[in-house]
């Protein structure tokens, strides 16, 4: 029996070293400072081992902002619908406030504005915000708790839409009680259209 093949830990070290200098460099001057010869500097690893794994400057920028980017993740919860919605706002609320990568989304976005083969991130972007919101209310019109007709892309953007306005326009806080607002606020409006 064959026993599947091992990557050389060398190849990881080198993948590792310019992933988190392409990384870091995304995240200090946005898209622009992010090169090939400035991974070079910062990593240290050869430009041919760079191209190696990324054939383009592009395919290393979608990696870089793929690393910063946390996994997307329903959380698990049960109870009444207003409680599922504000679990799910005040988790994203959290990914915002501490992650990293939020500092990145703005120059990202400019970038995908302009380069229709970075659609891939912007997409990625939308599913991080916008995926478990819509799959939390799929899920209640399936329970009953919201009638089938509603809009779901309308609702969704009820929900994650006021956050993401603060973090990328308005740079007002985000906390877990504005959550329960924008919850309370969007239960009202279903109540008041029922």
């Amino acid at each position: 029996m064959a026993t599947p093949a091992t990557t050389d830990p060398r190849v990881e070290r080198s993948r590792t070293a310019v992933l988190d200098a392409a990384a870091g460099l995304l995240l200090e001057g946005g898209v622009p400072a992010l090169t090939v010869e400035a991974v070079v500097e910062r990593s240290g690893v050869a430009r041919s081992t760079i191209y190696r794994h990324w054939a383009t400057r592009r395919d290393l920028l979608v990696a870089a902002f793929e690393r910063l980017m946390p996994p997307v993740a329903d959380p698990d919860v049960e109870g009444p619908l207003g409680e599922r919605l504000q679990t799910l706002l005040e988790a994203q609320v959290r990914n915002l406030r501490r992650a990293t990568w939020a500092a990145a989304i703005p120059t990202m976005l400019e970038a995908t504005s302009r380069d229709p083969e970075l659609a891939g991130v912007r997409e990625r972007l939308r599913e991080q915000h916008r995926g478990p919101v819509r799959r939390t209310l799929e899920r209640a019109i399936e329970r009953g708790e919201l009638p089938a007709d509603t809009d779901i892309d309308e609702a969704v953007s009820q929900l994650a839409g006021p956050i993401m306005f603060r973090q990328l326009i308005s740079g007002e806080p985000i906390d877990a009680e504005f959550g329960r607002r924008v919850v309370q606020l969007f239960l009202a409006s279903r109540r008041r259209a029922g």
